[in-house]
């Protein structure tokens, strides 16, 4: 199991995470999408993020807009479920405020 440590800071970009005894994937951006696996949760492309940027802060927002811009297929779906359900929201600042609580 992975931990995630944090240091006294407000901002997401004091979050670092700790592995438990794995080697971290090698991350690659996925070109095509295969059904037969799920696609990775935003906390799960924001963990290898931050592991791939190690030392380096950034915002919440910083995190959510590099992660959409790498992986925009992973999130059609909750963009379209987004737009219907709450169309007066805007998606990014929604990621946003996932990320931030």
């Amino acid at each position: 199991m992975s931990r995630l440590a944090q240091a006294p800071c407000s901002t997401v970009s004091a979050l670092r995470f700790v592995p438990a005894g794995a080697k971290p994937h090698a991350h690659t951006q996925q070109t095509e999408v295969d059904s037969s696996r799920p696609m990775p949760s935003l906390g799960q492309h924001i963990v290898a993020f931050l592991q791939r940027n190690a030392g380096k802060r950034f915002t919440a927002r910083d995190l959510v807009l590099q992660i959409l811009a790498e992986h925009p297929r992973d999130f059609e779906d909750k963009r379209r479920a987004l737009a219907q359900s709450r169309p007066d929201v805007p998606f990014e600042q929604q990621l946003v405020a996932e990320v931030g609580s």
